[in-house]
């Protein structure tokens, strides 16, 4: 066993890192073997939590409006074939998405302008429209303008679908949301970060549903206090129980982590750089490895990250979903590059799994504090919320407004 571990060793890692000491090599191979060990896990934890539970958080007068103006993916364009017509929720509102026999996926509201029947329940494509399974009326994907009534010889010009601008990149399809119903102010495929082709590819995924406010979740990579506390213990130690089994377990105790973090913005782009500088508990290998991060964050419901090591890199798209107050649909689709030995791409995958879902736990259980008390080091969190705000309006809907309007806070 211990031979057969240090010739894969010597495959995955001296031909890219030029590593040869017999030490290094131990080293490596204890490290392929807990990722061994650990693999099954990430195999059948693709999914949600089933841990995750819905709460209504703490104060929340004090927050932000519930959702921001801006492009909120929708749905993965890998669900969505041709003639396919799926039900979502996003931004409070009920949704369809279907794609038209010309391969364009259109955003319309659920609810039929007839009677109000669900398009997304038996509704169908038909060419360009899709067509109510109440009545067969038949609508425009492209513009919700009713272009059939079977049992109509007028087809009624004031009978009209909602329909949300879309637009599919980076292998997800988006509707612009606006509190005033303004048009875009900026577009996604002027970012050429998105439109490169990688992100059309079928890479490993992870989904979480989250109980927090936006703002929340994507503010965490311009914390820089919070780094080294909730990510500085091993990557090989589970979300809910880091705290403990990093300080009395063997996986816990092998290695640790020190983060660097660089927060700037531009316009309703935001720009994060991290250096992560992995350390082993084994004296022959302390130094294990460097990781840098760039993180392109686009409007408030996207990040583009590309991290670079010795072994290849791997990029990766964070898609943020505010299904409705406090509820957030988060998934992560990863890519390596070709360079990167196959093992070492999942091993990352399912490593990175384990540090988000310690973030995951602390936004399922922390209140938003309006006017927190920061220390000079924490300033990057007042520049990030001050980015932030372009992303609300006079109109954007506060927490008290849904309850209102919803009946159901």
């Amino acid at each position: 066993m211990e031979g057969g571990l240090l010739s894969i060793s010597r495959i995955l890692f001296i031909g890219n890192g030029g590593i040869e000491t017999s030490g290094l090599l131990v080293g490596c191979s204890v490290f392929i073997l807990v990722a061994l060990y650990f693999l099954h896990w990430f195999c059948t934890s693709s999914g949600p939590s089933t841990k995750e539970k819905s709460r209504l958080p703490r104060f929340p007068k004090a927050m932000p409006p519930v959702f921001p103006n801006g492009w909120i993916p929708v749905m993965e364009s890998t669900d969505l074939g041709v003639g396919d017509v799926k039900s979502v929720r996003a931004f409070g509102e009920d949704l369809v998405v279907f794609r038209t026999q010309d391969g364009v996926a259109h955003v319309a509201d659920a609810y039929c302008p007839h009677l109000g029947a669900h398009l997304g329940v038996m509704g169908r494509v038909v060419g360009d429209c899709i067509e109510c399974p109440f009545h067969g009326w038949r609508f425009r994907g492209e513009d919700g303008v009713c272009s059939h009534v079977p049992y109509s010889a007028k087809v009624p010009d004031f009978a009209k679908m909602k329909t949300w601008q879309s637009e599919e990149i980076g292998g997800l399809v988006f509707a612009w949301y606006h509190a005033e119903g303004e048009p875009p102010s900026w577009l996604l495929t002027d970012i050429p970060e998105i439109a490169c082709p990688k992100w059309d590819n079928i890479g490993k995924r992870n989904e979480n549903v989250i109980y927090c406010h936006i703002q929340e979740l994507v503010e965490n990579s311009a914390d820089v206090g919070h780094f080294d506390q909730l990510h500085g213990p091993s990557c090989l130690v589970k979300g809910e129980n880091f705290s403990v089994d990093a300080e009395t377990t063997w996986w816990g105790r092998l290695m640790y982590h020190r983060w660097e973090t660089a927060w700037t913005s531009r316009g309703h782009l935001g720009t994060v750089h991290v250096v992560c500088k992995t350390f082993c508990s084994l004296e022959w290998l302390r130094n294990l490895q460097r990781y840098e991060f760039d993180l392109l964050q686009i409007g408030p419901a996207l990040v583009l990250t590309t991290m670079r090591t010795r072994f290849g890199n791997v990029s990766y798209i964070l898609s943020v979903t505010p299904e409705k107050p406090f509820q957030l649909r988060v998934v992560h689709r990863y890519f390596p590059d070709r360079r990167m030995p196959r093992l070492f791409f999942l091993f990352f995958v399912w490593a990175s799994k384990h540090m988000f879902e310690r973030d995951v736990v602390v936004w399922n259980s922390k209140a938003y504090m309006k006017n927190p008390a920061l220390v000079k080091e924490d300033r990057t969190i007042l520049s990030f919320r001050k980015w932030f705000s372009q992303f609300y309006s006079s109109s954007s809907p506060t927490w008290e407004d849904i309850r209102d309007k919803t009946l159901q806070w």
